[in-house]
């Protein structure tokens, strides 16, 4: 949207679920950076706010960067917090959706494997945290055979990995 829309078109489209990934960021990508601009400039604002103003309401027009930072000193100050229930790690997971994403992989997999004329790489979603499916996919690829005699043995060796392997239990077959 950012690129489409330019910088000015995306600020219209800004609320605050995008605004807190933007502080997320800047706080991953610029932390001492995240911490001049927006936290302490926050604590200031809200200084000023809660202190200096008079008044049953206060009116404040503010950059929406501060707005999550000024509502949170504001809560904590007043004893407003909202007191959300305690994450069940477990009980909240989405069992349905990983399910499906599994189903879904496993069509794309297919897929996949069709149209290269090839069978699947693997069962997994391909973007996992796990070295050995990112770095070596080659290497978790699943074969079915009869024994170790069965010249099909080979099919998952798609690198010629034994083109130069002496003494083979079965005749070797070029793919």
């Amino acid at each position: 949207m950012l690129f489409v829309n330019g910088g000015a078109g995306y600020a219209e489209c800004l609320d605050d679920e995008r605004i807190s990934w933007w502080a997320k960021f800047f706080e991953i990508s610029a932390p001492l950076q995240k911490k001049i601009l927006i936290d302490e400039r926050d604590v200031a604002i809200f200084k000023k706010l809660y202190q200096k103003m008079e008044g049953k309401t206060l009116v404040a027009v503010v950059n929406h960067w501060h707005v999550p930072g000024i509502e949170a000193h504001w809560r904590n100050a007043t004893g407003t917090e909202i007191q959300e229930e305690p994450i069940n790690p477990i009980g909240d997971m989405d069992i349905n959706d990983l399910m499906e994403t599994d189903l879904v992989t496993d069509a794309l997999n297919r897929l996949y494997a069709k149209n290269a004329n090839s069978e699947p790489i693997g069962s997994y979603v391909y973007l996992t945290h796990y070295h050995k499916y990112c770095q070596e996919y080659e290497r978790a690829r699943h074969c079915d055979f009869d024994s170790y005699k069965d010249p099909k043995l080979e099919h998952s060796l798609y690198l010629g990995e034994n083109d130069h392997v002496d003494n083979l239990p079965y005749e070797h077959a070029h793919h």
